[in-house]
């Protein structure tokens, strides 16, 4: 999946534009069409309007065209989501490995519980910020 995956994320990475949108609804076409052929094969062999031999090597060419398609549907779904909220199309796997574990990662949470305490006791202390009590406003620290 990530080889054909990263080769759609490589290519048109970045804002979302008429040339893009084009460009890849060709693809999605392509693909679309690729499938379409694959079941005629499938309906033409089972009809016997083919050999087996025919169909095997019929299949194993579009199969070839279409290999990478769990890739494809990442990318597609990407894009979709890029160009329906005007966002860019960015690779997002890091993320899915990081948050897609299906539970709630507790190392990570931890850590990061334990970066924003620094970095909020650091700015406490440097007195930065001022805090509204009841009195009235003071500074921190």
């Amino acid at each position: 999946m990530t080889e054909k995956y990263s080769e759609y994320i490589n290519k048109y990475a970045g804002k979302v534009t008429e040339k893009k949108i084009i460009e890849i609804e060709q693809l999605i076409t392509d693909r679309s069409s690729r499938e379409a052929m694959k079941n005629e094969v499938r309906r033409e062999y089972e009809e016997g309007s083919i050999s087996a031999a025919e169909y095997k090597e019929k299949l194993s060419e579009l199969k070839e065209k279409t290999k990478g398609s769990d890739g494809f549907n990442k990318f597609v779904s990407i894009y979709y989501t890029a160009a329906d909220r005007d966002l860019y199309i960015a690779d997002s796997t890091h993320w899915d490995v990081l948050f897609g574990s299906g539970g709630i990662d507790f190392m990570l949470v931890a850590f990061a519980v334990l970066i924003a305490v620094a970095l909020i006791v650091n700015d406490d202390e440097s007195g930065v910020y001022r805090f509204h009590g009841k009195n009235g406003s003071y500074r921190s620290g």
